[in-house]
């Protein structure tokens, strides 16, 4: 499960495992806004990648806060991909540990995982379908779950369909703060969307 040499730089690639342009500059813009506020020494940060494919994404987002972890007593941040069933015989996982990964039947299922205390964030990467996203939001807010950001990645020409997706709950901005590809290293055609409480 060695990762691929990539030669990131600011300009986002493209790589056969990846739906996303690649960049130094996404990556440590995707960290940033992943890596948990009000950190305390011995706490455990969960990202769930709902849909995961292949991995690369998961993985070279999950060495990007391990760099920026500085050794001790600090928290401990991972990185987890949740596979759509359907989905596995066209993108299996290629990088990630069979520990950090597990499985749900379809688009419009929630994974177990969700229910998890330590998870802090979701991501979803070029999704499939919107009841993906809708159904794991509904699940975030109806059982008041503590999961602060969720986070869309993908097309721009998609993204009309997935904006109604975030509407109508209360308690989290109602206002998503969406960026063009360019602004954040990605795709100049895709978008990056983020949702926090």
């Amino acid at each position: 499960m060695e990762l691929p040499t990539l030669n990131l730089s600011e300009t986002p690639i493209h790589h056969e495992d990846s739906p996303l342009g690649l960049s130094t500059k996404f990556l440590d813009g995707l960290a940033d806004i992943m890596a948990p506020t009000n950190c305390r020494n011995g706490d455990h940060y969960l990202v769930l990648s709902i849909g995961s494919r292949s991995g690369l994404i998961e993985r070279l987002l999950a060495d990007t806060l391990k760099e920026r972890t500085p050794p001790g007593n600090e928290p401990r941040i991972t990185v987890e991909g949740v596979q759509v069933e359907t989905e596995l015989a066209s993108a299996p996982n290629k990088y990630l540990p069979e520990s950090a990964l597990s499985k749900i039947p379809s688009a419009s299922d929630v994974t177990p995982r969700l229910q998890d205390p330590d998870v802090s964030a979701l991501m979803f990467v070029y999704p499939h379908h919107p009841d993906i996203v809708s159904q794991h939001i509904k699940g975030i807010v109806e059982a008041g779950l503590n999961i602060g950001t969720v986070v869309w990645l993908g097309p721009t020409d998609d993204w009309a369909n997935y904006e109604p997706c975030f509407a109508g709950y209360y308690g989290w901005r109602r206002v998503l703060e969406v960026y063009p590809g360019e602004k954040v290293g990605l795709d100049k055609s895709e978008t990056l969307a983020v949702w926090q409480k």
